[in-house]
């Protein structure tokens, strides 16, 4: 299976290999880090436009 990145992709950001939908656990190496914002196609950057990461809400409440 090969999937084309749609836009240029910075250097070591993600890229979705199948489609997410708006509301769903992204998983990196089956660890859920964020969330989808919107819905994200196979291919896609993935990044603070169209998700939300679980760290930086744990990490901003350990913070207060």
């Amino acid at each position: 299976m090969s999937i084309e990145a749609k836009q240029e992709i910075p250097f070591a950001h993600k890229m979705a290999v199948r489609p997410i939908p708006k509301g769903q656990a992204i998983l990196k190496y089956g660890v859920p880090i964020a969330h989808a914002t919107s819905d994200i196609e196979a291919g896609d950057w993935v990044h603070t436009h169209n998700a939300q990461s679980y760290f930086a809400a744990s990490h901003e409440a350990h913070q207060k």
